[in-house]
C-alpha cells in the first residue's frame, strides 16, 4: 500500500498496538498500511459517509485484511467502546473538528494510550486541547505537500510512560503551542521552510498596511504574530534573536 506523504508521516508515528481506530478513515489506506507493516494487530475503520467506507470496505478486502479491519459508520468515535482502541487516529480535518470528536467521546480517549493528530487548521488549539485531555506531544513531523503544509502529532497519555512524574506544562512558551517544542527544537527543515515563507507574508503586508487609528489593531497584532515567528526562527538561525 502506497500513501501520500502526509499519509505516510501518520502512519509512522503510530505505535505498535493491539488495536488502532482510525477515524475518518477515508478509504482506509492508512488501516491497511498499518496491517500490512505489522503495526496493529486490528483496526477499527470508522466513517460518517456511507459512500467512502463502501470503497474501504472494497480496498480492505483486496487487500485480504477483512479479518483484522472492521468498518463502522460512526459520527466521530460514537461507534467505538471505552478500552477497544489503545490508538486513535485522526487526520484529513480541522483542528477545531478533531477536538470536539475527542471532547465529543472522552471515556474512549480516556482508555487511549496514544493519539495519532494531523489537523489541517487550528493547530495551535489543538495542541491546548490535547495537553487538557492529559496527553503530552512527545513528538511531531511536518510535511510539505503540493504546496500545503501539515502537522503530524504523536500525543502521548501522561502516567501510561515515563512522563508518569510530569509537574507542570510541557509547553512552557506560547511559541511551542504555536509551531510546536518538538520541530523547533529539532530544527525541522520544513518548518523551516514554512517559517521563512510567513516571515516574508507577514512582512508584506505589514508593508502594504496603511498608516492610521483604524489600523493600530491590525498592526499590532500583525507584529506579535511576527515576533513570534522571529521567535522561531531564532532556534534555526541566532541572527533572528534581534527580533523585527
Amino acid at each position: 500500500m502506497r500513501l501520500t506523504k502526509r499519509m505516510q508521516a501518520v502512519a509512522n508515528l503510530v505505535e505498535p498496538t493491539r488495536t488502532a481506530a482510525d477515524i475518518g478513515c477515508d478509504h482506509a489506506y492508512i488501516s491497511i498500511w498499518l496491517c500490512d507493516n505489522e503495526i496493529a494487530l486490528k483496526v477499527i475503520a470508522t466513517d460518517i459517509n456511507e459512500g467512502p467506507l463502501a470503497i474501504a470496505r472494497q480496498n480492505i478486502k483486496e487487500a485480504g485484511f477483512s479479518d483484522r479491519i472492521s468498518t463502522r459508520l460512526s459520527d466521530g468515535a460514537s461507534a467505538i467502546r471505552p478500552g477497544e482502541a489503545d490508538c486513535l487516529i485522526l487526520a484529513g480535518m480541522g483542528g477545531e473538528l478533531i477536538i470536539k470528536i475527542l471532547t465529543d467521546s472522552l471515556p474512549v480517549v480516556a482508555q487511549a494510550h496514544q493519539l495519532v493528530l494531523s489537523p489541517q487548521s487550528d493547530v495551535e488549539k489543538t495542541r491546548h486541547a490535547v495537553e487538557e485531555m492529559g496527553f503530552y506531544l512527545n513528538h511531531e513531523e511536518m510535511v510539505e505537500e503540493d504546496g500545503k503544509f501539515y502537522v503530524c502529532m504523536d500525543a502521548r497519555r501522561i502516567g501510561h510512560t515515563f512522563w508518569e512524574e510530569k509537574d507542570g506544562s510541557f509547553y512552557e512558551k506560547p511559541v511551542f503551542y504555536r509551531y510546536g517544542r518538538n520541530l523547533l527544537t529539532s530544527r525541522n527543515p520544513v518548518l523551516y521552510r514554512y517559517l521563512c515563507r510567513r516571515k516574508e507574508q507577514l512582512s508584506a503586508i505589514l508593508e502594504h498596511l496603511p498608516e492610521g487609528s483604524e489600523t493600530e489593531g491590525p498592526r499590532r497584532e500583525l507584529e506579535a504574530k511576527l515576533s513570534l515567528t522571529y521567535e522561531a526562527l531564532s532556534y534555526f538561525d541566532p541572527k533572528y534573536r534581534v527580533g523585527i
